[in-house]
């Protein structure tokens, strides 16, 4: 395993800032509006490639990590460099391209825009799936919540949808799919399908809420890098060659 960040540069322009939060050398970063550095949090996210290097001023080596408000040498590397990257989820072979995994390491790029999706409120195999109207990572702020009432109503309140139902009564799942699907406003926000047979399902459970999950952007600039050999993650987050596009 090489022992630096750098793995092959034709440029070598670094660069040093304040860490907003913990760092860990091939670490891809991101500059913020108070001037500091933080990993790149946005999964499929726009990046300016920007990647920690290890602290060799101190002695320090690829496996030691920057602490909150201390000094991060910062690698820009151009198009061609070679990276001593992280890499975490699916398994990547040599070329595959690489996006920001949204937690400062690299994953496998999807091409795809992926709607927020959240499967509740359901009795074994009944129930509802709720995706957000629209595409895209700002679907994970849609909220959906059911509450206990005696009238069947729905209200929404910026990104959050809010049903009450009779909970313990003859209310269906299907009667919230009806009410939603009747709201324009909750209708903007969320697509309501049918899982089995609800109308036949009283809604007979706790109340619960639910934020909606897994909306992934396909934005300009999402692509970092690509794989330089086959990398086999297995649930861990590994070391990965790759090169800047």
């Amino acid at each position: 395993m090489a022992h630096t960040i750098k793995l092959k540069k034709y440029s070598n322009v670094i660069e040093e800032y304040v860490a907003n939060g913990a760092i860990t050398p091939g670490h891809l970063v991101a500059l913020g509006s108070a001037g500091t550095v933080a990993v790149h949090a946005v999964k499929g996210g726009p990046v300016f490639p920007m990647f920690a290097l290890e602290d060799e001023l101190q002695g320090n080596g690829i496996d030691t990590a920057y602490t909150t408000a201390t000094p991060v040498q910062v690698w820009i590397p151009g198009r061609g460099d070679v990276v001593n990257a992280w890499l975490t989820g699916a398994t990547v072979a040599a070329g595959d391209k690489l996006m920001s995994n949204g937690d400062g390491t690299l994953c496998k790029y999807a091409s795809a825009l992926a709607a927020a999706t959240l499967l509740t409120y359901r009795s074994t195999t009944h129930g509802i799936n709720f995706t957000a109207r629209v595409p895209g990572s700002a679907g994970n702020s849609i909220v959906v919540t059911v509450t206990q009432g005696a009238t069947l109503a729905v209200t929404v309140t910026g990104t959050t949808v809010a049903v009450v139902c009779n909970i313990t009564g003859s209310e269906t799942f299907a009667d919230i799919i009806g009410i939603i699907q009747t709201s324009a406003a909750a209708s903007a926000l969320v697509i309501c399908e049918a899982v089995g047979t609800p109308s036949t399902v009283a809604v007979a459970l706790t109340a619960g809420n639910g934020a909606l999950s897994g909306g992934v952007d396909m934005g300009p600039l999402a692509i970092v890098a690509e794989a330089m050999a086959a990398t086999v993650p297995s649930g861990a987050v590994v070391r990965v060659r790759a090169r800047i596009a």
